[in-house]
């Protein structure tokens, strides 16, 4: 009885939806001077609404090469609390402002832009959209039981069926 319902448990378990962490590496060319964007982060889909808001980000970093050489950088704490948005390379937002350089991108409809700012005026514009450069995937709790669950109850089965010795 108590293996029935420890099965019980782990089959649903692995039924129910749970989100699983994602670490996206995303690079943008096409700046009209300097460039290229890229940006790293990693977040789970926690309200499983298909897209990582800043709310759900564990990580973020984004580095641009400036045209006069240097590097912009900004990070996690460069975004506002609705300053990331990401579900696709043709939908997200992104708005950082630093202590040097803002960035600001979005993309939706088909259409995409960019631009990387300083105190004083724009330094570089975009239409090219991201591209994903690396994503990795944490696998969801439930896909290990579910792949796990039939290896248990099989090698609980050939115990049970095992000639026994010596008694």
């Amino acid at each position: 009885m108590k293996l029935a319902a420890l099965c019980l448990a782990l089959v649903l378990g692995a039924l129910c939806p749970q989100a699983g962490a994602s670490t996206l590496q995303l690079t943008q060319g096409g700046w009209d001077q300097g460039g290229p964007l890229t940006i790293l982060f990693t977040g789970v889909d926690t309200d499983l609404s298909g897209g990582i808001d800043t709310a759900e980000l564990t990580a973020f970093s984004a580095s641009f090469q400036l045209d006069g050489g240097g590097i912009a950088t900004l990070t996690l704490a460069d975004l506002g609390s609705d300053g990331f948005y990401y579900a696709s390379p043709a939908d997200y937002f992104v708005k950082a402002d630093g202590p040097l350089y803002s960035l600001y991108e979005i993309a939706f409809a088909g259409s995409v832009f960019g631009a990387l700012s300083d105190s004083t005026s724009v330094v570089a514009i975009t239409g090219a959209p991201l591209q994903v450069d690396g994503a990795s995937a944490v696998p969801e709790p439930g896909t290990a039981l579910i792949v796990g669950l039939p290896l248990v109850l099989l090698g609980l089965r050939r115990r049970k069926s095992a000639p026994h010795c010596g008694s």
